[in-house]
């Protein structure tokens, strides 16, 4: 014999799963992209620095090289894995809370990535990048960064360049996996083609066609 089960619950409860659903719903709506933004600085530091002897001072590890797919053969590694190390968390004034690495190279070069998780809309996105890309205290941070690790790191350098010298190359990398709402990148580039120019340029006003064209054209690839 089949019998109809009937929950009872009170009007506070009920209240409050309503809600839980609607902000459950909403913030399915509002935030249809997600992933990391992600910034790389780079200094030439040194001709050659001794990643065995850095690894013993700084107590890290190898880096190992990875790639965005499984299909990768086995033989594509580093010839000289570089030496990583974690940073200390970093939180903006803004309050965002980002994570780091450094990594040595046995060619002189030093890397600092700081990353930041990102959930959110395109309006989001577009507003993280113009504020990020002509903000200075990255530039400042890493280069506190740098002066701290090397001078422990002293030791492992071979012939070290005066730091006036050094060669400095910044990157912002905007890594979405992924976007609800699309599902190729030709519907993306559609839809979306705007957002991602300005994203680009690191610019909140709304480009021209023929900029938004030079753009998608030049810089973007999928």
């Amino acid at each position: 014999m089949d019998r109809d089960l009937t929950t009872i619950v009170s009007p506070d409860v009920a209240h409050d799963l309503a809600v839980r659903v609607q902000e459950s719903t909403q913030a399915a709506a509002v935030c249809p992209l997600r992933g990391s933004v992600l910034v790389l600085i780079q200094y030439d530091i040194c001709e050659e620095i001794r990643l065995d002897v850095i690894r013993q001072l700084l107590q890290a590890r190898n880096a190992q090289a990875t790639f965005k797919s499984s299909q990768a053969p086995g033989y594509v590694r580093y010839q000289r894995p570089p030496v990583a190390d974690r940073l200390e968390p970093l939180v903006l004034d803004s309050g965002e809370r980002l994570t780091g690495e450094i990594k040595y190279f046995d060619y002189g070069v030093v890397s600092l990535v700081f990353e930041l998780p990102f959930s959110g809309d395109w309006d989001k996105l577009v507003e993280l990048s113009a504020r990020w890309t002509s903000d200075s205290s990255f530039e400042k941070l890493a280069s506190r960064v740098i002066h701290q690790r090397l001078e422990r790191a002293a030791p492992a350098l071979i012939k070290p360049y005066n730091e006036e010298n050094w060669l400095q190359e910044d990157y912002f990398i905007f890594h979405i996996r992924e976007i609800d709402g699309s599902s190729t990148a030709e519907d993306l580039l559609t839809t979306q083609g705007n957002r991602i120019a300005q994203v680009v340029r690191g610019e909140t006003a709304t480009l021209s066609e023929s900029e938004r064209a030079e753009i998608l054209q030049t810089r973007i690839s999928y």
